[in-house]
């Protein structure tokens, strides 16, 4: 089933179609977005909030007064930053860089994968 979950954003990117596109049939398969239902957003903001807090705990739990604080506030801070600014080009919010729906889906995967 989690393959399923993971593949199905990558076949609605393939052919065409962005995260801001309403909902699309492809091969008889319906293509949900997740700015589309309520409940999605809310899950991912809960998850958004999660690995914030775990790349400040990673930071807390370097060694040294210094390198702790940092750490705690500066990895959250890489992690929202980088969320923030790249976003997809139709996106509801300005997109400071614009860049692909993949590259956008690698990113959250790559944050999302370090966060585990």
């Amino acid at each position: 089933m989690g393959f399923v979950i993971l593949i199905i954003p990558v076949i609605c990117l393939k052919f065409g179609l962005g995260y801001d596109s309403a909902n699309t049939e492809i091969a008889g398969h319906t293509c949900h977005f997740m700015n589309t239902n309520p409940l999605n957003l809310t899950v991912r903001f809960l998850l958004e909030i999660a690995m914030l807090i775990i790349f400040g705990y990673w930071g807390w739990l370097l060694n040294g007064d210094w390198e702790r604080w940092s750490g705690a506030i500066g990895l959250p801070l890489i992690a929202a930053a980088l969320w923030g600014i790249f976003r997809i080009p139709d996106d509801p919010k300005s997109a400071p860089v614009e860049v692909q729906g993949i590259v956008r889906l690698l990113l959250e995967w790559i944050l999302f994968g370090l966060a585990i």
